[in-house]
């Protein structure tokens, strides 16, 4: 049997079971066992820990820090009079990380025609198939320890696989057969600056629980778990982005009455919206244009007073009308004031922006950009959004996190990855409590540096006179 372990932490009940040699499969119990470990295919040394009974067989002791301190793996050997020996290896968890070689990879042989006796003096045949491939014989060769157990170097390229089968076979021994699940680890985002990425965050919180790996996709996982569940406590992390968007020419088609239809309000084209035989055409439309095309059904047909946004868009923080050198601040309304504007299809220099928050969100602009002034480009939108944080499992969210934010994230990971890594008691309280304290003096900083913010604007007041929940100065 294996199982896995992380270096330098103490198992404080390792279990195993003694099997009365007389009355195969019973437990023997009032045994006095003796246990021997090997660490890294060294030499047998004697467990430092008593050995205790719990039922129907089944033993435990506590295994120290420094019993547990091998970087690959360690081999556990009970023996006890009227009973079978009982054999364990264990594993590093970072033994299984994927594309990295492997000494002193630990297995045992069982003596074929007395077992379960480990069987001595072979000199094992070991072979490898990665992925599902044909087996083949390892580079290495294995060489023994004692008592049964035996030791093979792996090279990075036998590790290079997401799944590893190992086969090995001597006379008169049963084979050994294994497969290992190898993990395929990214390599961490550096920064030149004194900020941290996405990977920096989950590859120090592993440092913190004792994994020496730089990512595994049950710590990014966690993460997108953290930084959803501070948002539970209204702690939003964001970032803010300004946003340079040009616009677009508003669609013009022919009505049935052959004449031009300018699109103010995006829309599909569909026969209930169709100038002007569509029952719903005004809502789209209004008479205006010299270059209508032939009206076809199921075109996506655009305005130019209205902006789709990435579906991470948060909140418009502010905007700014750019024309030639010149800026002129926008204001941005709710959406109480724009549905009240009676002719939102009028052109002329906008000066009202409406942020539309759904699923696909939008900016909605008033008065609209003419034709001509769109195709000499005489306005630019400046305007800065407020982006969500994305969803941290997946390896393109590398951005850096501001400073304040990088200890609060690293101590809150570890936490809530301690379970895992069998940490209990007062380390993972100690861990929970300073965690908690640097997220509160996180929370107290006001540092505005252009990254990650904690609680945005969502009102949008710049104007001082009161904002609503969907955003903008309230008129």
């Amino acid at each position: 049997m294996s199982d896995l372990y992380t270096r330098n932490v103490p198992i404080a009940d390792f279990v195993f079971k003694l099997v009365d040699s007389t009355s195969r499969p019973d437990g023997l119990t009032g045994a006095s066992p003796t246990v021997t470990i090997t660490k890294d295919g060294a030499a047998f040394v004697a467990a430092s820990g008593s050995v205790t009974e719990t039922a129907s067989g089944e033993y435990k002791l506590t295994l120290s820090g420094t019993e547990l301190n091998a970087e690959t793996s360690v081999g556990i050997l009970a023996i006890a009079a009227g009973a079978d020996d009982s054999r364990t290896v264990l594993y590093e968890r970072n033994s299984i990380e994927k594309g990295v070689a492997l000494t002193n990879y630990i297995f045992v042989m069982v003596d074929s025609t007395a077992r379960p006796d480990g069987k001595t003096g072979l000199s094992p045949t070991v072979t490898l198939a990665g992925d599902g491939a044909a087996f083949g014989a390892s580079t290495n060769s294995a060489s023994e320890i004692s008592s049964g157990f035996y030791k093979i170097d792996l090279t990075q390229a036998e590790r290079s696989f997401d799944t590893l089968a190992i086969h090995s076979t001597g006379a008169g021994a049963d084979a050994w057969d294994d497969i290992q699940y190898l993990n395929d680890i990214a390599s961490p985002v550096l920064t030149s600056n004194f900020s941290l990425g996405r990977l920096d965050i989950i590859k120090h919180s592993l440092l913190m629980v004792g994994d020496k790996r730089t990512y595994t996709t049950e710590a990014a996982q966690m993460l997108d778990i953290v930084i959803k569940s501070l948002q539970t406590r209204n702690v939003f992390l964001y970032k803010a982005e300004d946003i340079v968007a040009a616009f677009t020419q508003s669609s013009e088609i022919v009505g049935t009455d052959t004449l031009n239809y300018t699109c103010y309000r995006p829309v599909e084209s569909a026969a209930d919206n169709r100038p002007i035989t569509g029952a719903k055409w005004r809502s789209y439309y209004f008479q205006s244009g010299s270059d209508g095309v032939a009206w076809t059904s199921g075109q996506n047909h655009t305005a130019s007073g209205v902006i789709s946004l990435d579906t991470d868009t948060l909140n418009i923080e502010k905007a700014t009308l750019r024309q030639s050198s010149y800026d002129q601040q926008i204001r941005i309304i709710n959406g109480y004031t724009y549905r009240s504007i009676a002719l939102k299809h009028r052109t002329g220099r906008p000066i009202w922006l409406w942020f539309e928050q759904t699923a696909n969100p939008k900016i909605w602009i008033y008065p609209q950009v003419t034709r001509d002034d769109v195709d000499n480009n005489v306005y630019t939108l400046n305007y800065t959004r407020v982006k969500r944080l994305g969803n941290y499992s997946t390896s393109d969210d590398t951005f850096d996190f501001d400073v304040r934010w990088q200890k609060p994230l690293i101590h809150l990971l570890a936490a809530a990855l301690a379970w895992q890594y069998d940490l209990t008691g007062q380390r993972v309280s100690m861990l929970e409590q300073k965690a908690e304290r640097l997220l509160k003096d996180a929370m107290t900083m006001n540092l505005e540096t252009g990254e990650q913010l904690s609680d945005p604007d969502y009102g949008g007041n710049q104007f001082g006179i009161g904002h609503n929940n969907e955003g903008g100065p309230i008129y």
